[in-house]
């Protein structure tokens, strides 16, 4: 499904971003 593996780059692009401006 395309609009999963979207969701999921969206989600992992979301945890990295949270990750670096946690740090």
């Amino acid at each position: 499904n395309s609009l999963f593996s979207e969701d999921l780059s969206s989600l992992v692009e979301t945890t990295k971003n949270e990750a670096h401006h946690q740090r």
